[in-house]
C-alpha cells in the first residue's frame, strides 16, 4: 500500500489527490523490469527502453516522494490513457502496456514504443505524417482532451513493418 504526503507551506501533512488511485496501484519489484537505452529527457526526468514481463516499451517514471505536481501529472497521464483516450489507444496515442509503482518508490507508465520525434525528424516530416498529426489532436479534442504541451517531441512515428503509413501518435498528457 502507498501513500504519498506532502508538507504544504504552513507545514501541515495533506494526502496528495491521487493518493486512493495510487493505494490501488499494483507495487512491482525492481528485479522485474528490465531497462534498456535512453529514449529521452523531459520534465518529469529519463525515458527508457523497457522490459516488464514480455512487454517492451517507453518507461517513464517519477518519485513518489519529491515533486509532487510531477506524481500529479503522471497520475493524470495514467487517467486519461484509461478514459478518455482508451478507444484511441494506438491510433492517434500509443498503448498503455502497464502502469503502476515501481519498488515502492516511482509511479510508471510503460507505452508502446515509437522511433522518433518530430523534433528529432526535422525537415524529414512528410505531408501525410504532419496530416495525421492534425488529425490525432483533433481527435483528442473529440474525446473532451485539450493536450496542453503541444510541442514537436511530443509527436512521435512509428513505421508499420509492411511498409504502409506510418501510425502518429501524441505522447505525454501530464498537462491534459
Amino acid at each position: 500500500r502507498v501513500i504519498t504526503r506532502s508538507v504544504t507551506r504552513k507545514g501541515k501533512e495533506k494526502q496528495t489527490d491521487g493518493g486512493e488511485f495510487l493505494n490501488h496501484m499494483k507495487n512491482y519489484k525492481r528485479s522485474q523490469i528490465s531497462f534498456g537505452d535512453v529514449l529521452g529527457n523531459g520534465r518529469s526526468g529519463v525515458v527508457f527502453t523497457a522490459k516488464l514481463y514480455k512487454e517492451v516499451g517507453a518507461l517513464k517514471m517519477v518519485d513518489l516522494y519529491k515533486r509532487e505536481y510531477l506524481l500529479q501529472e503522471i497520475l493524470n497521464e495514467i487517467k486519461m490513457y484509461l478514459g478518455p483516450l482508451k478507444e484511441i489507444q494506438g491510433i492517434c496515442i500509443p498503448r498503455l502496456l502497464k502502469f503502476g509503482i515501481l519498488h515502492e518508490a516511482f509511479a510508471f507508465t510503460l507505452t508502446s514504443l515509437a522511433e522518433e520525434t518530430f523534433a528529432t525528424m526535422g525537415d524529414n516530416i512528410t505531408r501525410k505524417q504532419k496530416q495525421l498529426a492534425i488529425k490525432g489532436l483533433q481527435e483528442l479534442h473529440s474525446k473532451g482532451v485539450m493536450h496542453g504541451d503541444i510541442r514537436l517531441e511530443n509527436i512521435v512515428v512509428k513505421r508499420k513493418n509492411d511498409g504502409s503509413t506510418s501510425c502518429v501518435w501524441w505522447i505525454d498528457f501530464g498537462w491534459s
